[in-house]
């Protein structure tokens, strides 16, 4: 690190310059996910792993220009700003995560900028400026538009509108399977792994409880986690919901269980998810209900090679993994309730 003399110059450089001009790279690793790949790796560089926290550059694979150089931050979980405060995971201003931005304070838009945000609205605001348009949440219609001509585009068709959206609500069950096998959706037998299912969700959800059945019963102290995640191939998995660690005694006597999710109600948007599960032992694993040759983007067809996700703890869900990468195939599916 450079020293503090400026030599004369008002604005001068910082005293940490790394003049790069290589391709997108972790430039300083703020939290290292695979310390053992590191300390295994000639030069302590090994291939960036999607889990670390890290500042670095992003931009095209074949390097770019310093006058031109895009920042990239990253973290598993979520990124904070904070002003005025120490970081305490509660008095942040802005938060990024993986499926949303949150603000805790209000949003400025220069005039200008082609895009306005206003609101909440209880009625049509005034048009935008010309050129522009003004977005704003108009009680009943959700989110709508405005152009400089008054023309109004809303996603929701209003109070007497006759026709809704698929409902987002507690009623509407997510079934993950179409067939139920008895004994059909295997645990891992291999030490240290999770079983990760693809699965689509056709329609918004708001879920609170999970309900499964148990065809090859374990009443011994073995504990299972049963868990939900969202993510991309090769990407950040995030848990959005899990049973948390519970005892076969319990969790897997032969029938059906309906089990509330560890923290409560999650909202589920549409899209690609994995269906979790763990045990904290390979030996004699319950047995779930199932389907054994449903088309999916992930998982396996026997104990052998349902474990594609490699855990911190077996037997308990991880907040953040790497999720698998896809491959069609007709592969075991666990037959879920998700209410």
């Amino acid at each position: 690190m450079l020293n503090d003399n400026i030599h004369g110059n008002a604005m001068a450089k910082g005293r940490l310059n790394f003049m790069s001009r290589l391709k997108p790279q972790e430039v300083i690793t703020l939290a290292d996910a695979d310390t053992a790949a590191t300390l295994a790796t000639t030069g302590y560089r090994p291939k960036a792993n999607a889990l670390d926290a890290y500042i670095g550059f992003d931009g095209a694979t074949g390097g770019f220009n310093g006058t031109a150089a895009p920042l990239a931050i990253g973290s598993p979980v979520s990124i904070s700003n904070y002003i005025g405060s120490s970081p305490d995971d509660s008095t942040w201003k802005e938060r990024l995560t993986l499926t949303s931005k949150t603000l805790k304070v209000p949003l400025d838009v220069q005039a200008g900028v082609p895009y306005e945000v206003s609101g909440p609205e209880v009625a049509k605001p005034l048009p935008a400026t010309p050129g522009f348009q003004k977005a704003y949440f108009k009680a009943g219609y959700g989110l709508c538009a405005i152009d400089s001509a008054g023309a109004e585009k809303c996603m929701g068709g209003g109070p007497t509108a006759k026709t809704e959206a698929a409902p987002e609500d507690a009623d509407t069950p997510w079934f993950t399977a179409i067939h139920v096998e008895e004994k059909a959706a295997v645990f891992s037998s291999v030490p240290g792994k999770a079983a990760f299912f693809g699965v689509v969700l056709p329609f918004p959800k708001i879920t609170t409880q999970l309900t499964y059945t148990v065809g090859g019963a374990d009443t011994s102290s073995t504990t299972y986690d049963i868990g939900i995640y969202s993510g991309t191939p090769d990407g950040l998995c995030t848990l959005l919901a899990h049973t948390g660690p519970r005892p076969g005694r319990s969790a897997m006597t032969p029938g059906y269980h309906t089990v509330d999710w560890k923290n409560g109600a999650v909202r589920l948007r549409p899209g690609r998810y994995y269906l979790a599960m763990t045990a904290s032992s390979t030996k004699s694993s319950a047995v779930l209900g199932g389907e054994s040759n449903r088309l999916t983007f992930a998982g396996g067809t026997g104990p052998d090679t349902v474990g594609n996700v490699e855990l911190t703890i077996s037997g308990e869900l991880d907040a953040t993994r790497v999720c698998p990468t896809d491959s069609y195939k007709t592969a075991i599916v666990p037959a879920f309730v998700v209410h």
